[in-house]
């Protein structure tokens, strides 16, 4: 086996000395390291303007959906229903001149950017066009379908009649079922569907058309018919409800026809024979007709009567007689009262007494009958002068004419408003409404006009001037016009001349003939146009 020789004390080994080597400088690491410097910033300078270019692509798309989101809004609004093929042609308008509206003042590099984004939000803008546009459609061929078939219906319902309802229910009936079936079909919709949709318009058809047919006079009995042959598959909650209406409409019908056929019978006789009906909704029905055909009877009869007396009193009020045919007209109670009061009138005329005017009741009676309320002015006869109760019947006659009612307010309102203008007071308010209302009857006698706004403001302020009514020897005596006597007052202010030459004078009686100059045309109380030889 080999030994490994050990070799004992120190050992020295010699060896040659190493030669000392003095590095050269490298004079091209500095400019290494300012290359090194000089990428790096112009890595960040890219770097930053990416970013910059980054933000103002992200601001250009904000811009561009913002915009489009608005302009969407307002061609939605614009556009609608039929006019949808409208909002499709404007919108890719839009989106044409959309690069050279936001691009032109963007960088390059931010177009470059967001051409694919704003690339992918048309497409998108441009799918929701389609939709929209196709879903007004689809609602504009619904809105016509339906608009068509009611047109159908009501049309059916409004010439339908017992003799052609057969003829009605088979020829438009059946337009509204094929109708229904083709929008179904072009609407993409499965058979079972359309036909549903088809029975549900069919359905409706014979509905309206039963209930037409019953409101008609004499139809509710053909009604009932016409939905025993065609209501058949009617669902059975809208069947009921329909027999109801109509059977309610064929007892209605029933009941007029009874109440009429025993009409010429005394009452107590009409209800007998109602009383005989067995059916208890239409025995029920003809007893309630009955009352209601007396009622109205008794109605009628006292609005005759009321004209009747109406009538009267304003011909007493203007001097004239009561022809005997009215006081026939007139109730008993209203006869006797008028006839009691001219009695009483002859008496005064006798003695040399007159009527004074209750100037308090008659301003106080002139405001009820002027906001419609009841007066009864027979009752005022003793407090109200004929002159006065003339007027009072007159505005009494108008305000139960509707088309009259808003002159009357509009003149007791102007007259009121101007009696406060002048601060009257007392007995002169109710005087000075007597005069001129008195002049606008006047006006209307020789115009056959009632007076216009402007008009019975001229006569009101003439009214309030001061005219004289009794001649002096050295001093006339002066007082404003409304509180002179009739004639007095008339002359002064020149009322009573005839008509101008714009039309006819209107006269109700032989003293207003007698006091029109010869030549004048006139409208004679029984409407004829005449001249005054």
């Amino acid at each position: 086996m080999p030994q490994v020789p050990l070799y004992e004390g120190p050992q020295v080994r010699t060896q040659a000395l190493r030669p000392v080597y003095q590095n050269a400088p490298d004079v091209s690491s500095g400019a290494q390291a300012l290359a090194r410097v000089t990428g790096q910033l112009g890595e960040e300078l890219d770097r930053k303007i990416q970013r910059d270019a980054q933000d103002e692509a992200f601001k250009l798309e904000l811009q561009v959906r913002q915009d489009w989101q608005a302009e969407r809004a307002r061609l939605r609004e614009q556009y609608k229903g039929e006019l949808a093929d409208q909002y499709q042609g404007a919108a890719a308008e839009w989106w044409k001149k959309a690069p050279e509206t936001y691009g032109k003042s963007a960088s390059p590099m931010a177009r470059t950017m967001a051409t694919k984004s704003i690339g992918q939000y048309m497409v998108q803008a441009e799918a929701d066009t389609l939709g929209y546009v196709e879903t007004e459609k689809r609602k504009t061929r619904e809105v016509n379908f339906r608009t068509l078939q009611s047109d159908i219906i009501r049309e059916a319902g409004q010439i339908v009649t017992p003799e052609n309802a057969r003829v009605i229910a088979e020829r438009d009936a059946r337009r509204v079922y094929d109708n229904a079936i083709a929008y179904a079909a072009r609407e993409g919709l499965n058979s079972d569907v359309g036909k549903a949709m088809a029975r549900e318009q069919l359905d409706r058809f014979h509905v309206d058309v039963a209930l037409s047919l019953a409101s008609k006079p004499g139809g509710a009995k053909a009604a009932q018919g016409y939905l025993a042959e065609f209501g058949k598959e009617i669902p059975l909650a809208a069947r009921t409800r329909v027999d109801e209406v109509v059977k309610g409409e064929a007892d209605n019908q029933f009941a007029t026809q009874f109440a009429a056929s025993v009409a010429t019978k005394p009452l107590s006789e009409q209800l007998a024979e109602a009383a005989k009906i067995e059916d208890p909704a239409r025995r029920d029905k003809a007893l309630t007709q009955i009352r209601n055909n007396q009622a109205m009877v008794k109605a009628a009869q006292q609005e005759r009567e009321q004209a009747a007396s109406d009538q009267a009193w304003q011909l007493v009020g203007q001097g004239r007689k009561v022809p005997e045919a009215l006081l026939a007209q007139m109730d008993g109670r209203g006869r006797v009262t008028l006839q009691d009061y001219l009695k009483d009138r002859a008496k005064q005329a006798a003695s040399g007494e007159a009527v004074k005017t209750d100037w308090a009741v008659y301003i106080d009676a002139r405001e009820k009958l002027a906001a419609g309320e009841k007066v009864n002015l027979v009752a005022l006869t003793t407090k109200i002068a004929p002159a006065q109760m003339e007027q009072l019947l007159d505005i009494q006659t108008k305000t139960r004419t509707p088309s009259k009612v808003p002159e009357v307010a509009t003149s007791e309102q102007q007259l009121s408003a101007f009696t406060r203008s002048i601060d009257l007071k007392g007995e002169n308010v109710g005087k000075f409404q007597s005069a001129a209302y008195d002049l606008f009857n006047e006006h209307l006698k020789r115009t056959g006009k009632e007076p216009t706004y402007e008009e019975r403001e001229k006569i009101m302020r003439d009214l309030n001037r001061e005219i004289v009514t009794k001649p002096g020897f050295f001093w006339d005596t002066k007082d404003p016009a409304f509180k002179a006597d009739r004639e007095v007052r008339n002359k002064a202010l020149g009322v009573g001349a005839p008509a101008p030459a714009a039309g006819p004078v209107r006269i109700t009686s032989t003293d207003e003939w007698a006091k029109l100059p010869k030549g004048t045309v006139y409208i004679d109380p029984q409407g004829n146009q005449r001249t005054k030889q």
